[in-house]
């Protein structure tokens, strides 16, 4: 694909995936920037919306996310902004 930025992408580890009952997001930004996580439903939904604030760069952040009680498993969506960076990829539960 076409690479605006030349200073790398945000690197993410989701761990277990799929998950059961809580997903872990690791992730590391290439640059100093302010920095939010959403977690939507399949349907753009949004669940959550985690704000980090200003955010080192290359530096592993670590951000749980356990669904809500009412949810009885699918699939989410994560998207990672920070600067003009963007990752995005699914979660999957299982119940």
């Amino acid at each position: 694909g076409n690479r605006i930025s030349e200073i790398g992408d945000i690197k993410v580890n989701i761990y277990p995936n799929p998950f059961v009952d809580v997903v872990t997001i690791e992730f590391a930004i290439p640059k100093p920037g302010k920095t939010v996580i959403e977690i939507t439903t399949i349907t753009g939904d949004v669940i959550r919306t985690v704000d980090f604030g200003v955010l080192e760069a290359n530096k592993s952040y670590l951000y749980k996310f356990k669904p809500e009680n009412q949810m009885i498993g699918g699939a989410f969506v994560y998207k990672i902004s920070s600067s003009d960076q963007m990752a995005t990829g699914k979660l999957i539960m299982v119940k």
